[in-house]
């Protein structure tokens, strides 16, 4: 019986030392995660990237993307990328992608677990744009008054100097393709240019205050005419003088530089451009008026009013 005993205790050991080898390879087999999906995502991580399914790079331009790996508790989340054609761009251990030649090639992300991969399509082309700058780049302007910047598109080859203006809040600001502003509301607002070759792009910050512009018409009080909610001023009369209504900031405009212009619907009035009188020719038709200084496409200053006459 104590030879029995002493065997058990002798053997107990190493069954035990089995058991636990056994059960911890069993417990590390279920307890990894294999992965099921890798997948490129756009800038803010929350879609698949990019969203027209092509990442469009000039020569030297770089650009990080970003993956996720499904599950998200997947235990390897270890990946590497690769360039299907090192002449046309590059990628490092990161997925940071870099133009290197003109074409079209493939990005790949493989997971080391389970190798599952997702392509990205990268195009490169070689721009002799540089950069872009505008005439301004901080402006301060009231609500009603326009004013105009200019872009200068750099780069001693560039052929292709053309442009885009757009509005990061229309409701404070609108620009046209020439760069003129307008100052719609009271607020803070960017102006952005985006050149055409390269995606290059600058900005201009404004901030527009109410009070009276440097240039405007105002008609306020004015006998024979009524204001209307869409703007459009209704003139009860026969025929007006729109110059005796046009006021100025004397320290920014000298009067006889000021230019003013029938826009559209010259048929419907006549115009004196000298005395400023407007005689109705055709009754409910609107006409639009423009006056400003400076050049009529990119002005110093300027003002529009629509006028419609009516019996």
């Amino acid at each position: 019986m104590k030879k029995t005993v002493i065997l058990i205790l002798a053997v107990l050991p190493i069954v035990l030392l089995i058991t636990i080898a056994f059960a911890g390879r069993i417990l590390s087999y279920y307890s990894h995660i294999p992965v099921e999906k890798v997948q490129f995502l756009n800038e803010d991580g929350t879609a698949e990237f990019p969203a027209n399914g092509i990442i469009n790079l000039n020569v030297d331009e770089e650009i990080a993307t970003k993956i996720i790996i499904y599950p998200e508790l997947a235990s390897d989340k270890l990946v590497s990328y690769e360039s299907l054609d090192e002449a046309v761009c590059s990628v490092d251990e990161k997925g940071v992608i870099k133009g290197v030649g003109e074409g079209s090639t493939q990005v790949r992300v493989k997971t080391h677990d389970q190798n599952k991969e997702d392509i990205i399509n990268v195009l490169v082309k070689q721009t002799n744009v540089t950069s872009v700058r505008l005439s301004q780049t901080e402006l301060e302007m009231k609500v009603g008054e326009r004013q105009s910047i200019t872009a200068t598109v750099e780069g001693p080859n560039a052929e292709n100097r053309k442009v885009s203006f757009t509005s990061s809040d229309t409701s404070i600001i609108k620009v046209d393709q020439n760069g003129n502003i307008t100052a719609i509301g009271v607020g803070t607002a960017d102006v952005i240019v985006t050149t055409d070759e390269g995606d290059f792009t600058a900005t201009c910050t404004v901030t527009v205050i109410q009070g009276m512009p440097p240039l405007a018409f105002d008609f306020a009080g004015a006998q024979g005419v009524e204001i209307q909610p869409s703007g459009v001023i209704l003139i009860k009369l026969p025929e007006i003088n729109i110059k005796q209504y046009l006021i100025i900031d004397e320290n920014l405009v000298d009067e006889s530089q000021i230019v003013i212009k029938i826009q559209s619907g010259a048929s419907n009035c006549t115009f004196d451009e000298e005395t400023g009188l407007l005689t109705v020719v055709k009754y409910e038709r609107v006409i639009r008026i423009y006056a400003y200084v400076g050049s009529p496409d990119e002005p110093t200053y300027s003002t529009e009013i629509r006028i419609l006459f009516s019996e």
